[in-house]
């Protein structure tokens, strides 16, 4: 379902502090330096608080079988309860995939026969790609905001293609079963490695690269993971693609997917 996505080759890197498991910002990163204390400051304001879960539209090339267990309606967080009052827990209706994102905003999930596919979450009134296995690049200009959620479902060729411009393992896999690593990533996005199967990355504002979306007015902060495990999908990624104002968001969003969605 989803396409193999363009970028440039190299990438800038940056030293940054790890607060949870997505990076916080090195210079260059959306909302510029954080400094230790600060840091510090936002990890010790979290509690833990409850959200509430929205389930949302769901489109299946192939309709699953009925789950059952029913969905939550609502889902602890490891957040301060000032920024959990803001945000809402998206779901798709078989509960494949959840993403957190801001309270009120509207969703919606597609997911093909392979099981590709994945949740788009966006403000009322904006008009948003249906599809959260497609590639989508912003004008310079756009204003677009917009969280995107996405896994490669059974196959290990599409995961390879997700992920083989920031995973050396993943452009071997790729150049085997496609002939190519047939990717692009732009030289001013920064890639920051957390381990064998995971990454950050950051598009700066009027840059296209892994974020999705990207390119627009807004940088886009995301994380994206491989394996080549066979016990289920073999990449996954999310992009926040919010205003530098609304970093402690991304990083919220970011670590609630992770904490949802990598395996090992």
């Amino acid at each position: 379902m989803g396409s193999i996505r363009n970028r440039s080759k190299t990438a800038a890197s940056c030293t940054a502090m790890v607060v949870g498991v997505v990076v916080l910002p090195c210079a260059g990163w959306s909302g510029g330096a954080a400094s230790a204390a600060s840091a510090a400051s936002v990890a010790s304001s979290k509690t833990s608080a409850t959200v509430p879960v929205v389930q949302c539209p769901t489109t299946f090339a192939i309709t699953p079988s009925p789950t059952s267990v029913p969905l939550p309606t609502s889902e602890p967080v490891d957040l301060s309860a000032s920024q959990a009052a803001k945000l809402t827990v998206y779901i798709d209706q078989d509960g494949i995939m959840t993403l957190l994102g801001p309270k009120g905003w509207n969703c919606h999930a597609l997911y093909g026969a392979d099981g590709s596919g994945g949740l788009v979450l966006s403000p009322p009134g904006e008009t948003v790609h249906t599809n959260p296995g497609e590639q989508w690049h912003l004008k310079p200009s756009s204003p677009i905001e917009a969280i995107v959620g996405y896994e490669t479902g059974g196959s290990p060729v599409e995961a390879a293609a997700l992920a083989c411009a920031l995973f050396r393992s993943a452009a071997q896999v790729a150049k085997q079963d496609l002939g190519r690593c047939d990717v692009k990533r732009p030289l001013r996005e920064v890639v920051v490695t957390t381990g064998k199967q995971g990454v950050n990355f950051m598009d700066p504002a009027g840059v296209t690269g892994d974020g999705s979306p990207s390119g627009g007015k807004d940088p886009a902060n995301g994380v994206m993971f491989y394996t080549t495990s066979q016990s289920g999908p073999g990449g996954y990624a999310a992009t926040c693609t919010l205003p530098k104002s609304d970093r402690t968001t991304c990083t919220a969003v970011l670590n609630h997917f992770a904490a949802h969605h990598v395996r090992g």
